[in-house]
């Protein structure tokens, strides 16, 4: 159960793209839930195997029940990519490699 002061979250980006051997699902928000990621790679590759319908990830958004969904993706290959803070809490901006951050990438093979 979901023990944030509230349970919604603004996605602003989520991409899959194949790389090589690898697929890559990258996601940027404005918070992540504990397992948010996770379960959005369930989901999507229970779609991506055949299981169900692409149609399948807005009957589960929409339903508003983690149940309805796939079975959480395990934790092997999760990487925090970067993490942006808005300006008002003054902390430094990185710079150097281009990182603008806030996403969070799973990469598995």
């Amino acid at each position: 159960q979901c023990q944030a002061k509230s349970p919604v979250r603004r996605m602003e980006k989520l991409t899959v793209e194949r790389r090589g051997d690898w697929v890559v699902i990258e996601a940027t928000a404005n918070a992540f839930l504990h397992h948010m990621m996770r379960n959005i790679a369930g989901l999507l590759i229970g779609i991506g195997k055949g299981d169900a319908a692409p149609s399948w990830a807005q009957e589960v958004l929409e339903g508003r029940d983690r149940t309805r969904s796939a079975a959480t993706a395990p934790a092997a290959g999760l990487y925090l990519w970067a993490v942006r803070y808005p300006a008002p809490f003054g902390l430094p901006v990185p710079r150097g490699d281009g990182v603008s951050g806030g996403r969070s990438a799973i990469i598995g093979g």
